[in-house]
C-alpha cells in the first residue's frame, strides 16, 4: 500500500462520504492529526483500522487499497503533498530543481540522505503536477521545540513559476504545518519571495539566525522571517469517554519506551480510564483533558494536600510534547489554586519531574517547558511556583 496514493483514496472518499477529519477520528477514537497525517502521505493507519475505515466511508476494502489518485489542491492540475522517504526519481527530479550549480547537488545529496536515515525531523512539501515534480520546499523541525518549523529552500520550475502558484504553494505549506500542531514558523526568506510571505503575515525577525543547526547570514541575502500560527489550546473538565482515548493513548506511549521489570504492576487502559475518573471525584482535585481544538492531547492533574501545597502534573501523548500546552495547564492550575485560596492557604504549586510520573525521554522537555512557564527549580526534579 502506497504511503502517497492511501493518502489521496483516503481524502477522495472522505469528501465523498460528506464526512470531515474529525468525524472520522471521533469514530476511530483517534485524534484529528492521526486523519491528516494519513492524508497527507506523511504515515499509514494501523491494519486494524481498515475494516473500520470501510464502514465509515461506505467502500469496499478493494476501493480503500486500489482507488487511482484523483487531483486534490488543485491550481493548475498540481497536487501539494508531503514527501518523506525520497526514492531514487524522486532525488533525480530535486536534483533538476535545485540545479543551479555543485554546491546544490551537493545540498539535495546530504539533505535527502540525512532525512531517509531520520525523517522524523525533516521532509519536503513538493508540488505534483501527474507524476512530475514542479516544485518543493524544505521542512525541518526544530531540534529543541517539535512545535516550531522552518522552511526554506522553495524551488519551483520556470514554467509554473507565478504569484498564484507561488501563493498557493506557501499556503498550503502553512496548512500543513498548522495540522502538525505547529505554533512558530521561521523562514529564510530572499528578496524576490519577501513580498509574498509579508503578505502571508511573517515579520522579518534577523539578518543572520540560527535554527538549530542550520545558519544562514548576511552574505546569502536571505533573511530570517517568522509567523506565529494560533492553535486552539485549553483545558476541558475529564469525562468518560476523553479519559478513555487519553487512557490508550499513554498506556500505549509507555508500552513503547517502558521496559519489562519482573515483578513490576502494570497499568491497564481501563484501570488508567477509572483511575482519572475516580479522581476527579475527590474533594480537592481536579483532573482536565488538554485540547487542542477538538484533539485530545493528554491531561493534567493537581491536588491540595495536608502541607499546603499543590501538587500538579501534566502528561502529553508523544505527539503532542509541545511547551505551548503546559502553559494552558500551569494556567487552569493557577485558576485551581485562586479557588482553594477562597477557604485554604496556598504556599506553592509543585510539579516533579522524576520516574514516578513521567518517562525518562520526555524528562528534558518537561524540565525546559516548565522553566517557560514560571517555574523554579534547584534540583531539576521539584519545580515550584509560587
Amino acid at each position: 500500500m502506497s504511503v502517497d496514493n492511501f493518502g489521496s483514496i483516503l481524502k477522495n472518499l472522505r469528501t465523498r462520504a460528506g464526512l470531515s477529519q474529525d468525524d472520522v477520528a471521533k469514530k476511530l477514537a483517534i485524534s484529528r492529526q492521526s486523519i491528516s497525517k494519513w492524508e497527507l502521505g506523511m504515515s499509514l493507519p494501523d491494519i486494524t483500522y481498515l475494516v473500520p475505515l470501510t464502514k465509515i466511508l461506505n467502500c469496499e476494502i478493494e476501493e480503500l487499497l486500489n482507488l487511482k489518485r484523483k487531483d486534490v489542491d488543485k491550481v493548475n492540475d498540481i497536487k501539494v503533498i508531503v514527501k518523506k522517504n525520497i526514492k531514487t526519481k524522486e532525488y533525480e527530479e530535486l536534483i533538476k530543481l535545485y540545479d543551479n550549480g555543485d554546491n546544490n547537488k551537493s545540498w539535495v545529496y546530504h539533505t535527502v540522505r540525512f532525512m531517509n536515515l531520520d525523517y522524523n525531523e525533516m521532509f519536503f512539501v513538493v508540488g505534483l503536477n501527474g507524476n512530475e515534480l514542479v516544485s518543493a520546499a524544505n521542512i525541518q523541525i526544530h531540534p529543541e521545540e517539535n512545535d516550531y518549523y522552518l522552511v526554506s529552500d522553495i524551488a519551483i520550475l520556470d514554467e509554473y513559476d507565478n504569484d498564484e502558484f507561488r501563493k498557493h504553494f506557501l499556503s498550503t505549506i502553512l496548512t500543513i504545518l498548522k495540522d502538525l500542531n505547529c505554533t512558530k514558523v521561521g523562514a529564510f526568506v530572499d528578496e524576490d519571495y519577501k513580498e509574498l510571505y509579508e503578505k502571508l503575515g511573517f515579520t522579518k525577525v534577523s539578518d543572520d539566525f540560527i535554527f538549530g543547526t542550520d545558519k544562514r547570514s548576511v552574505s546569502s541575502n536571505d533573511k530570517y522571517y517568522e509567523l506565529i500560527i494560533s492553535q486552539e489550546y485549553y483545558c476541558e473538565e475529564i469525562n468518560k469517554d476523553t479519559a478513555k482515548i487519553i487512557a490508550y493513548g499513554l498506556i500505549k506511549k509507555k508500552e513503547k519506551y517502558s521496559k519489562d521489570v519482573p515483578g513490576y504492576f502494570k497499568q491497564t487502559g481501563p484501570m488508567l480510564r477509572e483511575y482519572l475518573m475516580y479522581k476527579n471525584t475527590i474533594e480537592n482535585e481536579k483532573v482536565y483533558s488538554i485540547m487542542n481544538g477538538k484533539t485530545i492531547c493528554g491531561y493534567t492533574s493537581m491536588y491540595y494536600e495536608v502541607d499546603k501545597n499543590i501538587y500538579f502534573r501534566c502528561d502529553l501523548k508523544e505527539e503532542f510534547l509541545f511547551k505551548d500546552l503546559i502553559k494552558v495547564a500551569t494556567n487552569k492550575v493557577k485558576e485551581f489554586a485562586e479557588e482553594i485560596k477562597m477557604s485554604k492557604e496556598v504556599k506553592s504549586i509543585i510539579f516533579y519531574v522524576n520516574d514516578n510520573l513521567l518517562l525518562k525521554e520526555e524528562f528534558e522537555f518537561y524540565r525546559k517547558a516548565l522553566i517557560y512557564c514560571g517555574f523554579k527549580t534547584t534540583d531539576n526534579v521539584e519545580f515550584i511556583l509560587n
